[in-house]
């Protein structure tokens, strides 16, 4: 994250423990250290009391990020953490400014596991290098928990916190068709009263983000429910339940039949999709998986987002503004 430190705690030295530990942050290219004031950096009573064999080093990284300085653009300067002895509104303590950029970006999702390879997929196909080497820093932390209301549960706790964490909420829209609400507007309340960064994935659920291509990679056994799924328009793809279909039933949810009306109830394509990717033991809580696929690259998953094909660009750079 982007970070400016007021003067004032470059000449106070009971700040000069925690300014080297911040500083040592940026260092290992954690976060970006905005440098307003070289000059006065270079001449602050902090860096006089550097010893010799970290003061050139010390010198060296300021340098390079006074440069890195000029290149923040107008949209990041609106992401700034402002670090101060005596912090104003939207300011942070030397203290709390510490404790929020040493722990992780804490991404809140729905699964770990999936989720986690869901964004994994996505920075390796888009070649974001720098969240791919943050997730594996540990810089990134995919935070969740199961049963019902996790999500809350974890802003919350978040929340008791005596500082802000940098969250991001990452969450299935559970939409039924294009038009329809999405089903987690309790999560889209909670971080807007709290002004918590969020994402609501447009398609129904990460597994509608799966190339078709990488579908074939699936057992043999049901690749006859490939070649349905495959016939279904962009819509349909983008709200079909992977995991359940139509809930096995004879006939289509209430909410689907105008989506699905060129699908009659007693023909073979109905009967393919009932109950979704599932059958011959064939867990499909495992589709995740195949975000892993060789198949799975920029284009395919830019044909399969063609109905938004800005949205995993919009998904990558709300992890960037708080990374």
């Amino acid at each position: 994250m982007i970070t400016q430190i007021d003067e004032q705690i470059y000449t106070d030295p009971e700040s000069f423990y925690l300014l080297d530990k911040l500083v040592d942050l940026f260092f290992i290219g954690k976060h970006i250290w905005k440098i307003e004031n070289p000059e006065f950096i270079l001449g602050s009573q902090w860096l006089k009391t550097e010893s010799l064999s970290r003061l050139g080093k010390r010198v060296e990284f300021l340098t390079k990020a006074t440069v890195k300085t000029a290149y923040i653009g107008e949209k990041q300067k609106s992401n700034i953490l402002y670090i101060s002895n005596f912090p104003k509104q939207n300011e942070y303590s030397l203290h709390y400014g510490y404790s929020i950029l040493n722990e992780p970006l804490y991404i809140i999702v729905e699964n770990e596991n999936s989720d986690r390879v869901f964004i994994e997929t996505l920075c390796k196909a888009y070649n974001r290098k720098d969240l791919a080497k943050a997730i594996s820093e540990g810089w990134i932390f995919f935070d969740s928990e199961g049963g019902s209301g996790a999500i809350i549960r974890k802003i919350n706790k978040h929340l008791e916190k005596p500082y802000r964490s940098r969250l991001l909420v990452v969450t299935d829209s559970d939409k039924e068709y294009p038009e329809d609400k999405n089903g987690v507007g309790n999560i889209e309340n909670k971080c807007q009263e709290n002004e918590i960064n969020y994402v609501i994935l447009y398609k129904r659920a990460i597994e509608n983000y799966i190339p078709t291509e990488a579908l074939f990679s699936l057992p043999q056994h049901l690749h006859h429910i490939i070649e349905a799924y495959k016939s279904l328009n962009d819509d349909q793809k983008d709200f079909f339940h992977m995991k359940k279909g139509f809930n096995g039933k004879g006939k289509l949810p209430p909410k689907q039949e105008i989506l699905f009306n060129n699908i009659n109830s007693k023909d073979k394509l109905f009967n393919a999709l009932r109950n979704g990717f599932t059958g011959n033991g064939y867990n499909p809580n495992n589709l995740y998986e195949l975000f892993n696929d060789e198949n799975v690259t920029k284009e395919t998953l830019q044909l399969r987002c063609a109905k938004n094909p800005e949205e995993i660009n919009y998904i990558l750079n709300q992890i960037s503004i708080l990374l």
